[in-house]
């Protein structure tokens, strides 16, 4: 078994993170702006139109869905870490005294902000779409907004809601635009409740980047694939939120679960499967991080991760103040810092 600072020193974390976390992001991005861009920019005249507030009240808002995480919004700090600069940052776990950025904090929130980068993107663009563009078609039952068509882009573009029984199902689609009699394909597809209905807020969407990649190539970074879905839970007045990411092409996933509460603290549970280290035959670790954070921003993570090229689990539990800075580090074999600066004495736990 590898030693902590060995594994820690050589372990590709921040990048894990941003692979993982932010994947599938332009996709998402893309789709959205192709929608949107393609409503505005093709000289729509609002015009009156049967009501469709219904349709409106079903759609989840993009900030009510985030992955939540310590940051300024509950700390009420500012922070000059944004989404891309996390995203970018290889940090040695083992390496680093008190004072520097936790490594936990880093990668907690690489995570949770490149998840929210695709998340206020697609639904904030589709938000916008549908409070100022008025549909298409409209009946009782279904609005349509689209087709839309982007001069540089190989697709066109629709965005459907449709009521089924009693909650409501959306879909982004595309077709390829140099075959009009091509049938459209779900980039997109989702359900929610309307505001009548006690389970209003909950609900879930799935985005396809495969399908994303056929209708335009230029429009998924590098090699994503695979599926990404994002299930909420708003109905109990607690922000409960879960992103999956699968790959199609490897055996990498990812899984998000978070919990936010009104007096600003939170839990954010990480579960991944892919490889950590650098190696000349890459094998895949299993990574847990379970973290908890209190309305200062101040938090505890308890991180662990096993097999692949670690071998043995190895387990570690980080602190950081409320400037984000780590106070504490401690392994078995290894402490730095002060454990009782933690603002969490017992571990993190799931329920």
């Amino acid at each position: 078994m590898k030693d902590f600072a060995t594994v820690g020193s050589r372990g590709r974390v921040g990048t894990s993170a941003r692979q993982v976390g932010g994947r599938g992001t332009k996709a998402l991005l893309t789709g959205a702006a192709l929608v949107l861009g393609g409503a505005l920019g093709g000289g729509c005249v609002v015009e009156e139109v049967p009501d469709h507030s219904q349709f409106v009240e079903a759609l989840p808002q993009s900030a009510n869905v985030a992955l939540a995480g310590p940051s300024a919004e509950g700390s009420q700090r500012t922070s000059e870490w944004g989404g891309g600069a996390l995203g970018g940052t290889t940090r040695a776990m083992g390496g680093g005294a008190p004072g520097s950025y936790a490594e936990s904090y880093i990668l907690t929130r690489s995570v949770r902000d490149s998840v929210n980068t695709v998340t206020y993107g697609i639904l904030g663009s589709i938000w916008l779409l549908v409070t100022h563009v008025p549909p298409t078609e409209v009946t009782e039952n279904e609005a349509v907004w689209g087709p839309y068509d982007d001069a540089l882009k190989p697709d066109v573009v629709r965005f459907r809601m449709k009521r089924v029984d009693d909650h409501y199902e959306y879909v982004l689609e595309g077709r390829p635009k140099s075959d009009a009699s091509a049938p459209f394909s779900t980039v997109m597809s989702g359900l929610g409740y309307g505001k009548s209905h006690p389970e209003h807020g909950n609900g879930r969407f799935l985005v396809d980047l495969d399908t994303a990649r056929a209708l335009d190539p230029m429009s998924v970074d590098g090699d994503d694939t695979g599926t990404v879905v994002i299930e909420h839970w708003l109905a109990t007045g607690e922000r409960h939120v879960i992103a999956d990411h699968r790959e199609t092409a490897s055996e990498r996933t990812v899984r998000a679960e978070s919990r936010a509460l009104e007096d600003g603290t939170g839990t954010l549970f990480i579960d991944a499967h892919q490889d950590l280290e650098d190696s000349a035959t890459p094998a895949m670790e299993d990574i847990t991080l379970n973290v908890r954070w209190a309305s200062s921003g101040a938090g505890r993570a308890d991180f662990s991760f096993v097999g692949g090229d670690v071998g043995e689990r190895m387990s570690y539990v980080e602190c950081w103040s409320t400037s984000f800075t780590r106070s504490y580090l401690g392994a078995e074999g290894y402490e730095d810092g002060d454990a009782a600066s933690c603002v969490y004495q017992e571990p993190v736990t799931r329920d």
